[in-house]
Parts: structure tokens; sequence; C-alpha cells
């Protein structure tokens, strides 16, 4: 019978959409004849209208789609997922759909589902572990199934409650008649938001915690057109209206070669949210490395992309800023160095960003590369609200290094406490006197408050070079120094962990790369860190440097609760350029 399944897909032009609607109704049997309009495989229209008429943009995808991997729903704010009149039979919910639901709602999704049998398919005829899925995902326990009948209110207490009175179909609304529908019970730790008028049985449920959930037992297409609208728009009212998540997104610059593309991740799942481009073609053709940070440069509460570039003579020095998801990744701005010499001669540039003027808005701090005689030198800029003007140049305070290299590596975060953040400095390869890094107060003086060393003798001798990240991996609102060093054969791979400005900056930890190879062969190392799991401790992100044939890798590790033990392993999804560089610098931030 599946082959008499024409899907109806619904497609709003428009901004990014915020929710994805799941056509999760599939049922053709006795019950439910399709040449009788019972089920006509095309009601994601009712769905797509109602969201429309609160001028809200949406994709639509069918449940198989979004069982086989192919729709990602952890890029959307919301899920409006409908399975009609599915029964046991046709599986409301596979175990692979529940997977994918429960692994949503965890990451801090908000879903709407909706349908007039899951609870009596998942509770009174499920596998245990149905039921452990409608009791802890759906917060439901199955009451009974009976004839359907009457009308249903919105529940005194919950979001639904201003609403009364709502028609679902019999037969003579144009939908499907709905035969019968699940009466359930709400756990202890959800409240009904939905009743059925007939004898105040609950006819959905509603949960918060870190995600969001509305399950109703009735079909939200079979409602009365306008009832579907106001059942709609208040759900999503309360849906999309909630804490911004805390789940931070892993972006990875790549190097040379790269072709100006970053790419986006959920490292949790290890799943690609997609691939980002400088909007410059003659660039990505000659060089194509992307150096990429993260800050909320507009107050809007996400952050944008702020892209640093690699070597570019003649028409270097450039910064490229991107919008966030919301204003789906669209250019907004090029900054350019004031530094026309080096602009000339290399001008690739280093950035990073951080509200160091405390006003609420990420200020950006850029940095030449290698500029012997004249190097050691910060330009930060304002935010956009401000035009991105130029607001103090900064500079390293060691003319020797200076002279004999110049490059920085910055690095922003809030190392003391107070309102605003600082700017940490690294220094490129320094043989002479390595492992050094400036600590410079937040604005407007960005006077000189710690000179940390990288406590490893060795290696400062030897190289030197040091690439500071910030995050406060221990929760007390100060932010730690993160910092990957530069390539040391035979003994790379490490990561120096320093304590906050209140710590004196000494030694927290060292963690390394689990990849001897790399390590033995070159071991230069990037780092990030950022909540990517929504568990309230910092993850830390360690990336590689170039590493033919076999390169494109990163190390995603606890963070200090649990020790830095080792997560996961990610890789870029680009065979070609991981065998040509393989090169790859993390950042976290929250663009959604």
């Amino acid at each position: 019978m599946e082959t008499l399944r024409a899907v109806g897909c619904a497609v709003r032009a428009g901004p990014r959409a915020q929710v994805q609607i799941v056509d999760g109704f599939d049922r053709v049997d006795r019950y439910v004849r399709p040449r009788e309009d019972e089920n006509t495989f095309d009601y994601v229209r009712q769905h797509a209208l109602a969201i429309s008429a609160g001028s809200t943009a949406f994709d639509s995808a069918t449940n198989e789609s979004v069982a086989d991997g192919l729709v990602v729903l952890g890029g959307y704010d919301a899920v409006d997922w409908f399975t009609g009149e599915e029964s046991t039979l046709d599986e409301t919910l596979s175990s692979v759909e529940q997977a994918v639901v429960k692994d949503y709602i965890d990451h801090g999704g908000a879903l709407l589902l909706s349908g007039s049998e899951i609870a009596r398919d998942l509770g009174a005829n499920g596998t245990a572990q149905d039921v452990v899925f409608l009791r802890d995902v759906l917060h439901a326990t199955y009451v009974w199934n009976p004839a359907a009948r009457g009308v249903i209110d919105g529940a005194g207490g919950s979001t639904l409650a201003v609403l009364g009175g709502l028609r679902y179909d019999d037969g003579s609304l144009g939908v499907y008649n709905v035969d019968s529908a699940d009466k359930v019970a709400p756990t202890a730790d959800a409240q009904a938001c939905l009743l059925h008028r007939s004898d105040g049985r609950a006819a959905g449920v509603q949960w918060s915690g870190f995600g969001r959930l509305l399950y109703l037992t009735v079909p939200l297409e079979a409602f009365h057109p306008d009832d579907r609208i106001s059942l709609m728009r208040q759900s999503l009212a309360w849906l999309l209206n909630r804490p911004r998540s805390r789940v931070a997104e892993l972006a990875i610059g790549l190097g040379q070669g790269g072709a100006g593309k970053f790419l986006v991740m959920d490292a949790a799942r290890s799943i690609p949210i997609g691939w980002q481009q400088v909007t410059w073609a003659a660039y990505n053709a000659a060089s194509g490395e992307t150096r990429v940070a993260c800050g909320d440069v507009d107050g809007d509460g996400r952050d944008e992309f702020v892209v640093g570039l690699g070597s570019f003579p003649q028409n270097g020095g450039f910064v490229e800023v991107i919008d966030d998801a919301g204003g789906g990744y669209a250019h907004l701005a090029w900054i350019r160095l004031q530094l026309a010499a080096y602009n000339a001669a290399d001008g690739s540039t280093e950035v990073a960003c951080g509200d160091v003027d405390g006003d609420g808005r990420a200020e950006i701090v850029v940095a030449p590369g290698r500029f012997p005689s004249n190097g050691g030198w910060m330009q930060v800029f304002d935010d956009a609200q401000a035009g991105y003007r130029s607001l103090a140049w900064v500079r390293v305070p060691d003319a020797a290094y200076n002279a004999a290299d110049g490059r920085v590596h910055p690095a922003c975060g809030n190392v003391d406490g107070d309102a605003a953040d600082e700017i940490v400095a690294g220094i490129g390869p320094y043989a002479a006197d390595g492992g050094r890094m400036y600590v410079f107060d937040n604005a407007p003086g960005y006077a000189v408050i710690g000179t940390p060393r990288v406590p490893w003798v060795v290696y400062n001798a030897a190289n030197g070079e040091t690439r500071p990240s910030l995050g406060d991996l221990d929760g007390d609102g100060r932010a730690e120094i993160l910092v990957a060093l530069g390539t040391y054969r035979p003994a790379g791979g490490w990561i120096w962990i320093a304590d906050d400005a209140v710590g004196g900056y000494a030694t927290r930890a060292w963690t390394r790369l689990d990849w001897p190879n790399y390590n033995a062969a070159d071991g230069q190392t990037w780092v990030a860190a950022g909540d990517s799991d929504g568990d309230g401790d910092l993850e830390v992100a360690i990336g590689t440097g170039p590493y033919r044939t076999s390169g494109g890798w990163l190390q995603i590790r606890e963070g200090a609760q649990g020790n830095y033990a080792s997560l996961r392993w990610l890789r870029v999804d680009w065979p070609a350029y991981n065998a040509a560089n393989g090169s790859a610098r993390p950042v976290f931030g929250r663009t959604q």
C-alpha cells in the first residue's frame, strides 16, 4: 500500500526557517482509506497554512527522511511533527524516530507533536522501550482511546489556557473523521494543556525543561481551520519564546586551499550544520584560508562569524563579518586592518571577538601575521552599531619580538571577573624567548595586567609559539586560558590550560591529542572551549595543523568537570582538502 503515497510538500520563501514540519501520517488500511479522503497524504498543507498565518518561516519533510538522517532537526527552533491517525500496525513513532525526537529535545529543541493514537500505540500496545519513551520523553501515560466526540478546551494554568471550544473533524469539516482520540495523564513533571470537555481528561501535555514539548492527542490538522490557526499560533508563541539555547555550535576554519570555506557543526552529535564561505572569489581561489572567531557584534543575542584571512599580498588585511543563522549567514561587512605596508607585503589577519568596552556587544580585534620590524600590533574595532570604527591600537610590549617576528594570536575573554572582556595576545615562533602571552585589560586603558608563560622550557626554546583561547572551564565567572602550541617534533599535540587572573595564571592542566603519529610528525594544535552538549560544562575542541593524506581531524574532550576525558573525534567532511592540507581550527559560538 505504500505505493499509494504521494507526499505533499509545502515550501515558504523567506528568511531562515524556524520550524520544521514532519509528516508522519502513513496509515492506509480498512479504517483509513485514501480513496475516501481519510488519508490524502497532503496534510502538511494544513500545518503550513497555520504556521504561515503567524508569518513564521518553515520547511517540511517526511518522517522517513528524518529517520534516515537526510533531514536534521537540530538546526530548527521548533519541530511540528504529526502522525494523524497512525496507530500500532504502522508505528506512530519507530525506535529510530524516538531516538531522534529524544535527542532533539535533550539538546534544547521545542517539539509540537500531535496524533490521535500515539499513546495507545506506545502505552497500551508498545514495547517496554515504547512505554518508557511515552513516560520520559512525551511525559504522559495512556488512559484510554474512546470514540472521539465533543470539543477541546485549554487547561487552566497552561500555555493553551486562553483557548476554548476547539472543534475537530467528525467527518463534516473536510479534513478527515477523527474516529477516536487518546486520553492521557501527564507525568508529575508535566501538566495538561488541553482537556476533553466531556470528562476533563487530558487531550494534551505540556512540559518544559532544557527543551520544550506540547503533545496533543487530537491531530492538529483535523481542527476547524480557525481553531487550528489559534492553536498553532499559541503553541509556537510558547515553543519559540524560550531562553536561548546554551548549546554552542562548532565552526572549523580551514588552511591554505580551503576555498574560503568553513564548516559549522553540531559537535555533540557529530552532524554538519552546513558550509559557509567568504564572499570574495579572487581570494578564495588564490588562498582560501579561513580563521574564524565568533561574537555577538550586533547585540541580538546570537553570535556572528568574524573571518580572518590568510596571506594575500598587495590586497590583504581584510576581515569579513558574516551574520548569524537568523540572518541566513549573509555578508554583513568588510573590515580592513589599517596597516598599509603590511597589507601589501602579506595581509593575513588573525581575529578575536569580545565585549571589551562592556556595552553588551562584541568588539573585533584584528592582528597581523608575521611582520618583522613593525610587528606586535592589534587593532580594536567597535561593534556593528558603531559602524566598526577603529577604537584603539594595542601592541605587544616586547620590542625585540616585534622586530624579529611580530605576529600576534589574539583571544578575548573575561579573565578577572569584571564588567568587560580582556584581550590575550599570543606570539608566533620565537626561540629566543618564547612561550609568552600578554593580557591586556579592557577598554579604554588596555594596560598589561598579566604575562603568563607556558611552563615548558624546552618547547619555549625550540619554538615558543602560543595560540590562546579563553573559556570559563571551572564555572567561577572568570575565563581560563587554553593555549595551543606550534609545531614541536617529535613530542607535540599539547594544550596548556592556565587559571584566570585571580588564580595567577597557574597551571590547571595539560591535555594532549590522542594521536601519536601526528604528534610526532608535526604536533601543532589549535584549541577552543564551548558548551556543545548543554550540560553547563565547557567542552574542549583540539584541532590540528596541516597533515597531508590524513588531515581534517579534531578531538573533542570533556571540560574540567570531566577531567578532560576524550569524548569523540570529528573530521572535516571534505576528503580532497583533508588529503591536500587538513588543518582544522576550531571555534565555538551560539549563532542560532
